[in-house]
């Protein structure tokens, strides 16, 4: 077996200089001496070959070897401390860390609820929680740095279970002459009401923070004027 350049000590004081910001909160923080931390990040770029920090005047910035190692490392960390956790938990209950990562229409419809009812049924725990688009969320989780994750998209990697907890109504909203007839329309039909047809239904203007190209949200994101019962049209 070759020997690592990485241990275990070196991984937190690179972590813990990264989530700072600079050598000196983090040598605050761990109450290790900034010389020593800069010390071991050094050797650590030496024996890597590569440089992991670059020294700024305000702190430190990642460079990309060091946003590499960075997203390693917290998942290492992380995993050696679930398997501390692991182990101890033959003897005693639930405790410890627990990171869980929410999207963001998730963690706005029951972020608080959810954080209540795990501090309610597991108290000894430490949850932590992360943010991001469900894609987002999945990668973390490859790299070890969640436990859980509750989103909208099914996972694309056969590593990750999912399991479906929610289901609920797709409603597309338009004007008569955008969506036409009356009804379910098909899912299809509904990807191919461009923004640009979208844009020209509307008198005036409309606000939409999107690219053209973009059908999918496009027909998601607007929402019609007020028609006109009898016409079905809308107001000009």
């Amino acid at each position: 077996m070759v020997a690592s350049v990485l241990d275990v000590r070196r991984l937190r004081y690179f972590v813990a200089v990264c989530d700072l910001g600079s050598f000196s909160k983090a040598g605050r923080y761990l109450n290790v001496a900034q010389s020593a931390l800069s010390h071991h990040v050094s050797t650590l770029e030496g024996d890597l070959g590569v440089q992991l920090l670059m020294r700024q005047s305000r702190g430190v910035v990642r460079t990309e070897a060091g946003g590499r190692l960075y997203d390693h490392a917290k998942g290492i960390l992380h995993s050696l401390e679930q398997a501390e956790l692991d182990v101890r938990s033959l003897v005693t209950k639930a405790i410890g860390p627990v990171m869980a990562g929410l999207s963001y229409t998730v963690m706005e419809a029951i972020g608080l609820s959810f954080m209540r009812r795990m501090v309610q049924t597991l108290p000894d725990i430490k949850l932590r929680l992360l943010e991001g688009h469900s894609e987002i969320l999945h990668q973390w989780m490859l790299l070890g740095q969640l436990d859980l994750a509750l989103g909208f998209s099914q996972p694309a990697d056969d590593r990750l279970d999912a399991v479906p907890i929610l289901e609920e109504e797709l409603v597309c909203i338009g004007t008569h002459d955008l969506l036409g007839g009356e009804g379910p329309i098909p899912f299809a039909d509904a990807l191919d009401v461009r923004i640009n047809n979208v844009v020209e239904s509307f008198q005036g203007g409309c606000g939409i923070g999107m690219s053209r190209d973009s059908p999918v949200l496009a027909w998601m994101a607007i929402v019609s004027p007020v028609a006109d019962p009898a016409s079905g049209r809308a107001p000009t």
